[in-house]
């Protein structure tokens, strides 16, 4: 019987054992399920929750839509901010042509005297073009290979400049002839003294007369700008005068454009203001309102673009998330709502990023002043004033105050007398040449097709040399018209064909040089 009770307690013990491992291993499940269970609830709530549309916003806009729209917005501000005023690729594609409407084949342009930009090269060149971009530029006597088939043109020491670039231009929007039905030149008085929204292509007339007139001159790219009668005139289009260039042979605005062929976020954009007694005598405001509206739209602008940057600096961080990223883009949207964004204020948010070429008309010295000192307050710098009738009397303010940026007086026998203050002393001769690097007083024209064809003469009244006055036609248009990446000097191949071919002697407003037509 000692034996049976021993044994009966042994199965108990080990019964009892064996029930309360189990129960161990039990609650060591518990204590993995629970965690599991509340994550994979999680998941089934963020998934639930990702579905659902924000109440605020359109209804088939979710959160997802919105964030990605904005991050496409915060990648192509960042992308035009940081290839703005870059060297462009080193592709060898002119996006301009085409073979139908463009040259055929090979050219080769022998015997020429060569004016690259920044000075006349001793000898003589053979220039070598196709599908209109330069090849090569090689000395004469150096006898290079041509192509068979290739078309020969001996110009017989005439000299040869990259083309013509007028910095300030209103054709196309004042056709010829000028009349009231066909002038689009500038926006008032309905939309007010600040217009920056409004867009010089959107009133070009591609069958203007004036494109050949003035191509005939030698000056191949213009850059076309709004009037001066507001204090922001609108974005200005750097064009080719080159008509009916497409392939189809239409007067197509498009095909105008320099820079036709390269995706619109790729483009230079280009800014017209003006100051002083323009906007003064059409809008009826002193100086000191005008002055005021400016700095408040341009404060409303600096605002909203630190309200895109702090949106799109917290939007890259979310977007680096990799767990629970619908979660983190739903709250994120939910806390801070779609980018701020203003479809009037786009250019000048722009310009607060530093991606516009800004091209100032002013006359007086007062007014050179008092536009710097707003457009630095913003951090804003121009690129050259326009119409500068007395930059003469300030040329070392000017220099002190915004060393890189340029002036164009109208020309001698082209300004407009009217536009001199009658209140002041008129300039004595002819504006002085800066000292400095860059600072350079570029004489222009302003509407007229003969004006454009007397830009070489009027320069030779006042510059120094021959070299300097081409060097003021052609090198500093071109940077100042922000395109100098586009136009490589003729020591390395130019990227576009558009070449001038001249016979001149002494240059005098009388002794006109003989172009052929721009090549």
């Amino acid at each position: 019987m000692t034996t049976k009770g021993a044994l009966l307690a042994t199965e108990l013990n080990h019964q009892e054992y064996v029930q309360r491992s189990r129960l161990r291993r039990l609650r060591r499940w518990r204590r993995l399920l629970w965690p599991l269970l509340l994550i994979a609830a999680l998941v089934i709530l963020i998934q639930r929750e990702s579905s659902v549309n924000i109440v605020p916003y359109p209804r088939y806009s979710t959160e997802s839509d919105l964030f990605n729209e904005g991050m496409n917005k915060c990648y192509e501000a960042r992308s035009r901010s940081q290839s703005h005023n870059k060297a462009t690729s080193e592709s060898r594609v002119n996006h301009r042509w085409n073979p139908v409407s463009g040259h055929k084949g090979d050219i080769v342009i022998q015997n020429a005297t060569l004016f690259d930009g920044e000075l006349t090269r001793n000898g003589t060149f053979n220039i070598h073009f196709s599908s209109g971009v330069i090849r090569s530029v090689s000395p004469t006597h150096l006898d290079h290979p041509i192509p068979e088939g290739t078309h020969i043109i001996n110009v017989h020491g005439r000299f040869i400049t990259p083309g013509l670039v007028d910095m300030h231009s209103h054709h196309l929007l004042l056709p010829f002839p000028q009349l009231p039905a066909t002038d689009d030149v500038n926006e008032r008085p309905l939309l007010g003294p600040i217009t920056p929204f409004v867009r010089a292509i959107d009133g070009f007339k591609p069958h203007d007369p004036t494109i050949k007139i003035i191509a005939s001159g030698g000056v191949t790219s213009s850059l076309v700008l709004p009037g001066s009668a507001n204090i922001v005139g609108g974005e200005a289009y750097m064009v080719k005068n080159l008509p009916l260039s497409g392939a189809a042979g239409e007067p197509v605005v498009e095909e105008l454009l320099l820079e036709y062929g390269l995706p619109e976020n790729n483009r230079q954009r280009y800014l017209k203001m003006a100051c002083g007694e323009n906007p003064k005598r059409v809008y009826g405001n002193t100086r000191l309102g005008l002055t005021w509206l400016l700095r408040k739209q341009l404060e409303e602008a600096r605002d909203l673009h630190e309200r895109q940057s702090a949106w799109c600096r917290v939007a890259f961080d979310v977007e680096e998330t990799s767990f629970a990223k619908t979660h983190h883009v739903k709250t994120f949207i939910r806390n801070h709502g779609k980018r701020p964004d203003s479809f009037e204020l786009e250019t000048l948010v722009a310009l607060i990023r530093g991606e516009l070429n800004v091209n100032v008309h002013c006359y007086e010295p007062e007014d050179f002043e008092r536009m710097l000192s707003v457009l630095h307050e913003f951090g804003v710098h121009p690129q050259a004033f326009h119409h500068a009738l007395e930059a003469w009397q300030v040329p070392e303010l000017l220099k002190n105050l915004e060393e890189k940026c340029s002036v164009q007086g109208r020309g001698i026998w082209c300004k407009s007398k009217r536009t001199q203050n009658p209140g002041r002393p008129r300039g004595q001769g002819c504006p002085k040449i800066g000292t400095k690097p860059l600072f350079l007083i570029l004489l222009g024209s302003r509407k007229t097709s003969l004006c454009r064809q007397l830009h070489p003469f009027l320069l030779s009244r006042c510059s120094r040399t021959t070299e300097l006055d081409m060097f003021g036609l052609d090198t500093m248009q071109i940077w100042l018209s922000g395109m100098i990446t586009r136009y490589k000097s003729g020591r390395h191949p130019l990227r576009s064909s558009s070449m001038v071919a001249l016979s001149w002697a002494t240059v005098t407003p009388w002794n006109c040089l003989s172009t052929t037509p721009a090549l």
